[in-house]
């Protein structure tokens, strides 16, 4: 019913027409549609550097969610038990354990839910006092905006690829779980480093307080958009060039 709601079964039936190039570049637009907006608000002097840096880190918020819907759909891994109901296998090193499939998502939804917070909390206080140090200009209603663009952009792809491209079909709910964190940290670390050079560049260190002279310059801001959505679309096409292949039919 949620899925209904949002769209997505309606988008992803849609999404199963297209040919692969064609859903690929039909997402990537998506995608640098999303980034576009953090390009306009620096190019037009309304955000610097750190904001950019700010609402970067709020797409980990997107990208959680969109986690948590996969961890919730993933068919893969799990297999039909005597009486029929599907559950996901564990060995521990010992004998093999069938859990039901609903308490396998919950477990690895509840891990997720901790873990990856933890992980988006010490990265948003790094990244949060890198931004004041660059400076930051723009406001609440702006980051929504912003993040909003970026929880759609995430939603497409999601409907695209995980749905209609099926996936889910062959990725497991421990899979899911741990599929976004290596697109997280290359691309943090890409930005956070070029930022923190920009920081270093205007002078003085992060625990020195205060913004740098002139790092709400526009083209520092503007540089670290493009090089985020550069490093983004190459994450993005890589990680989904296998759907190219024919769409798998899910088994009754």
């Amino acid at each position: 019913m949620l899925l209904r709601l949002l769209g997505l079964q309606a988008l992803g039936s849609l999404a199963a027409t297209l040919p692969p190039r064609a859903a690929r570049a039909a997402t990537l637009l998506v995608l640098v549609l999303a980034n576009t907006i953090p390009l306009w608000a620096v190019a037009t002097g309304r955000w610097g550097a750190g904001d950019v840096l700010v609402v970067f880190w709020l797409e980990n918020v997107a990208v959680g969610v969109w986690t948590l819907v996969r961890i919730a759909t993933a068919l893969g891994a799990l297999a039909p038990t005597r009486n029929g109901t599907p559950a996901m296998a564990f060995t521990g090193g010992g004998p093999a354990i069938a859990l039901p499939a609903v308490v396998a998502r919950v477990f690895f939804a509840g891990f997720f839910c901790v873990h990856y917070g933890a992980f988006t909390l010490a990265h948003g206080i790094f990244t949060w006092r890198l931004a004041h140090r660059l400076g930051t200009t723009g406001s609440v209603g702006g980051y929504l905006l912003v993040l909003l663009a970026l929880v759609a952009s995430h939603g497409v792809a999601t409907a695209v690829y995980w749905f209609a491209r099926g996936e889910r079909l062959t990725t497991g709910p421990q899979q899911a779980m741990a599929q976004p964190y290596g697109r997280v940290v290359v691309l943090h670390v890409v930005v956070l480093g070029s930022a923190f050079l920009l920081a270093r560049d205007g002078g003085g260190t992060i625990d020195a307080g205060g913004p740098v002279a002139g790092a709400t310059a526009v083209l520092p801001a503007v540089a670290l958009v493009v090089l985020k959505t550069l490093v983004d679309s190459g994450l993005h096409l890589r990680a989904h060039r296998a759907t190219d292949a024919p769409v798998p039919v899910p088994v009754a």
